[in-house]
């Protein structure tokens, strides 16, 4: 079964967040970084006991939605059955 990467969206502090996750979590890593056109770090991939999340370092008029990302093709199954119609 393929995982769900969570995406989250920060206000210039990826560093700090993920120092402070890691910290909080043992076994914890950063996967990869990519540095932004002033050399602050733009998005970073790191994995939380095992979850992997992507980091993005977005102005602070970004939207807060949630976003994800899906590597399958395959259509989700649902996890509930309807009980009548409508």
């Amino acid at each position: 079964m393929n995982k769900m990467t969570t995406f989250l969206w920060f206000d210039g502090n990826i560093a700090e967040a993920m120092d402070l996750y890691r910290s909080v979590l043992p076994g914890s890593k950063v996967l990869s970084t990519t540095p932004g056109p002033n050399g602050a770090l733009m998005s970073a991939t790191f994995e939380l006991d095992g979850q992997r999340f992507i980091a993005f370092n977005g102005a602070r008029t970004s939207s807060s939605r949630p976003r994800y990302r899906c590597t399958s093709t395959a259509r989700p199954r649902p996890r509930w059955t309807s009980s009548g119609p409508g």
